[in-house]
């Protein structure tokens, strides 16, 4: 259980403002029963398979190495929250979204924006350092979907507000990661 909250908070808190939901935020309105579908249907197979990799890592690693790559893994996390960019307006220029190739190219860079993210780094690590890596999956794949859909429905009105939220959780994440480090290190 302690890795499905784990990881649902922290990959909610690192992909508001992710490439991937700057997409899926500028996608152009038309279709709603698509586009709400969109983020669970990308989200689950992404964090899925970033579980079942760390899964299949974790039997070849010592416990204090599962934490060195919590601890690296929330350290990056945290760091990337400082280096957040404006929300943009638009993905595409209005004329350009009603063709189906424009939509069938944004819909294709959705899954790509997301498995570049932090989150698949931060689900698999959680999912190496907990006994329960499906935990970790559901929690983050849950994550990614619920982040997505609040990037959209906000938009550029909470900017400010949420990068003082983002700050604050990026120096606790750096923080973490620096006491999982130093335990792992048997340093404290």
């Amino acid at each position: 259980m302690d890795a499905l909250l784990l990881s649902l908070m922290l990959c909610m808190l690192v992909e508001l403002r992710s490439g991937a939901a700057r997409l899926y935020a500028g996608l152009p309105a038309g279709r709603e029963g698509a586009l709400l579908a969109m983020p669970p249907l990308v989200a689950l197979p992404v964090a899925s398979l970033s579980a079942i990799a760390g899964a299949a890592l974790a039997p070849g690693l010592t416990p204090e190495a599962r934490h060195i790559f919590l601890a690296a893994a929330l350290a990056v996390s945290g760091g990337s929250l400082f280096f957040v960019k404006a929300q943009e307006a638009a993905i595409a220029p209005e004329g350009e979204t009603r063709g189906r190739a424009v939509r069938c190219g944004l819909a294709l860079r959705f899954p790509v924006a997301a498995l570049s993210g932090n989150a698949p780094f931060l689900i698999a690590a959680i999912a190496l350092a907990y006994a329960d890596p499906w935990l970790a999956g559901i929690g983050g794949g849950l994550g990614m979907a619920l982040a997505w859909f609040a990037a959209r429905q906000t938009g550029a009105g909470a900017a400010p507000t949420l990068r003082l939220v983002l700050y604050g959780a990026g120096s606790l994440m750096l923080g973490a990661g620096f006491v999982v480090a130093m335990s792992a290190l048997r340093l404290i």
